[in-house]
């Protein structure tokens, strides 16, 4: 379809849906992780749009309402969200549809070995977020991962599964068929596995498919076999 060359963050072409079936932001119960849950803040409603009164702007971490950056203490930023979707480094659901501070550099807290497959995902959103989708299948068991709604424009978004060695198809797709990118912003995608690139892109139609991985892969250290005393002769 021909599209506008009109900037797309102020006018957007009718495109279909997506259904969205987990928040981005968030690691489903299916992907255990022995990731450790850090203590963070929660979403709290200050005020909208500079009131009320004077002291309340500019807002800290967590905070909202903001429009726009400048409502945030710097180097926070201002995190256009849709709904209830999670703030980066905040808890709670806030007011739904309210925007809040987060800080987009949080310090990065010491890894947590992974004893099996740590899968990460980074999806580079473009200007049409809403469209991008992705499934992590495990072809072993059948079990699925699947992404939720992307709204933030043209940001990244890391999200760490650990999870049984096996053989796993990300499956990478965008609603409209034009991809992520390059006509509509520059979007990409990575996948890798033990920190090792797996998949990678940007530049597709409705989808593509990459498999990685082996389902006679076991979990776990394998000990020697024992074995038994060797009888002499009689």
């Amino acid at each position: 379809p021909t599209q506008s060359p009109t900037d797309a963050s102020t006018t957007s072409p009718t495109k279909a849906p997506v259904i969205a079936t987990l928040d981005p932001t968030t690691s489903p119960s299916t992907a255990p992780s022995t990731q450790p849950t850090a203590a963070f803040p929660s979403l709290v409603y200050a005020g909208d749009n500079g009131s009320p009164g004077d002291g309340i702007f500019p807002l800290a971490k967590c905070q909202g309402d903001c429009d726009d950056d400048d409502d945030c203490e710097s180097p926070l930023k201002c995190f256009q969200r849709g709904g209830t979707q999670s703030v980066p480094g905040c808890t709670g659901t806030g007011i739904s549809g309210k925007d809040y501070c987060y800080d987009p550099n949080p310090p990065t807290p010491p890894p947590t070995p992974c004893p099996d497959m740590e899968i990460v995902v980074n999806i580079l959103t473009d200007k049409y977020p809403e469209e991008t989708s992705w499934t992590l299948t495990n072809n072993c068991d059948g079990s699925e991962i699947k992404s939720g709604e992307y709204v933030q424009k043209e940001f990244s978004h890391v999200q760490p599964y650990c999870l049984p060695l096996g053989e796993y198809t990300f499956v990478m797709e965008d609603a409209y068929g034009d991809g992520i990118c390059c006509v509509y912003g520059s979007g990409s995608y990575e996948v890798t596995s033990n920190g090792e690139s797996v998949a990678s892109g940007g530049e597709f139609d409705g989808s593509e498919a990459t498999t990685f991985g082996s389902c006679s892969a076991t979990s776990g250290p394998t000990s020697s076999p024992t074995k038994g005393p060797t009888a002499g002769p009689s």
